[in-house]
């Protein structure tokens, strides 16, 4: 690893990982969902690269790595955004090689800085918390992992005789 790299501060990504849907979006061109491959912390990331259709050329042919006006160059900018957690992450990184073989693979700059927005209305607090769940007159034991005026997240904590319902919208559980 190089001495630069070594010194700089690694930021956390938190919630991404290999195989999650991602939205790349190129400075100047269009935005498409793509597939987030792999990193090496504080030097590079590696991301499947995605069709992208810009605004001038609408054609669904277009790709990042074809000869149309949405093609992307080394040293072209992107932001990257991803969903976790009920947060969207975002950070902007620089493109520092295109791979065309076994896969179309795009290497970028590893961030140096990382926005997230909260969707929810009502922030999240962790914990973890044993928990039992009342469904149509059954018990079911669980953990709450998750808590906030809006909501919690509970998972059940599997019986080997017991399956938990499949739960519909406006569902009584308690």
């Amino acid at each position: 690893m190089p001495q630069d790299v070594r010194q700089r501060k690694v930021i956390a990504l938190p919630g991404l990982s290999p195989g999650m849907i991602i939205q790349v979006q190129m400075e100047g061109t269009g935005m498409a969902h793509s597939h987030f491959i792999g990193l090496s912390p504080g030097e590079f990331l590696i991301v499947k690269t995605p069709p992208v259709i810009s605004n001038e050329a609408r054609l669904p042919e277009n790709r990042l790595y074809d000869k149309h006006k949405s093609r992307l160059y080394e040293k072209d900018r992107i932001v990257i955004r991803y969903f976790s957690s009920g947060w969207v992450y975002g950070f902007r990184c620089t493109l520092l090689s295109l791979i065309n073989f076994p896969s179309q693979m795009a290497i970028v700059s590893y961030p140096e800085a990382i926005d997230k927005r909260n969707l929810r209305k009502h922030e999240r607090f962790c914990c973890d918390v044993s928990a039992e769940i009342l469904v149509a007159g059954n018990l079911y034991p669980g953990v709450v992992k998750n808590i906030s005026w809006g909501g919690s997240s509970f998972e059940y904590v599997a019986a080997e005789d017991k399956r938990f319902p499949i739960l519909k919208v406006e569902d009584i559980i308690e």
